[in-house]
């Protein structure tokens, strides 16, 4: 089995500490995107077979 090297341990350990935005995006454009996506979330949920 392989075992991961440093430099990709320390590239998965940044990405777990990641900021979705990180304060460039308004505010009311973030509750925006998330009305928006839990409107798409609820419509798949309705369509699954």
């Amino acid at each position: 089995m392989n075992t991961p090297r440093v430099e990709q341990l320390a590239v998965l350990r940044a990405l777990q500490f990641k900021i979705m935005y990180r304060g460039t995006v308004p505010h009311h454009v973030k509750l925006r995107r998330r009305a928006k996506s839990a409107v798409a979330k609820q419509s798949r949920k309705r369509n699954r077979p």
